[in-house]
């Protein structure tokens, strides 16, 4: 790396933490772990944490982690935070009730059975919890508030929202 990028890497950061709504105490904390809070690296997630910024409703939608595997979700400051997930053994069931009551028909006709799950893999599919309830898949409700861990199970799928404004890692 030439010496004069990487005083520019610096200083974008300076700029990014000084200019940041995230209070300084949690950027210098995850500036200090190697956590990149530069908009260009963020997003990897599975060999680099992450840091997510909430907002009132913000919310992501029902999926599962990358190649099945676990994740950690601690809750540095903000308002809480409200999760959905199911057990991992309910994955089955989950999948049969998103392709014949979620999904529309020609969906799954342009690509086949499997379509659906393309896009759901995705992350892009959002419903209510309650159509899950209807068709007998166990649903939990977990409440996260700050300086509370959230851990998902391989294959668990899962999907939650912010109740204002909140700093995640």
């Amino acid at each position: 790396m030439k010496r004069g990028n990487f005083r520019n890497i610096i200083r974008h950061l300076i700029l990014t933490v000084t200019d940041s709504p995230i209070p300084p105490s949690v950027s210098a904390r995850c500036l200090a772990s190697g956590l990149p809070l530069t908009s260009h690296s963020l997003g990897k997630g599975v060999t680099d944490p992450t840091f997510c910024i909430g907002m009132l409703f913000s919310l992501f939608a029902w999926h599962v982690k990358d190649h099945y595997l676990y994740s950690i979700n601690y809750h540095h400051c903000g308002a809480s935070k409200t999760w959905f997930g199911m057990p991992s053994d309910a994955t089955l069931k989950f999948e049969k009730v998103v392709k014949e009551h979620v999904y529309a028909n020609d969906i799954l006709s342009v690509k086949g059975e499997d379509g659906a799950f393309d896009m759901h893999l995705g992350k892009t599919t959002l419903f209510p919890p309650n159509i899950l309830l209807e068709h007998d898949v166990p649903i939990l409700k977990a409440i996260q508030k700050l300086r509370e861990f959230v851990i998902t199970f391989p294959m668990s799928y899962h999907t939650g929202f912010s109740h204002g404004k909140a700093y995640l890692c």
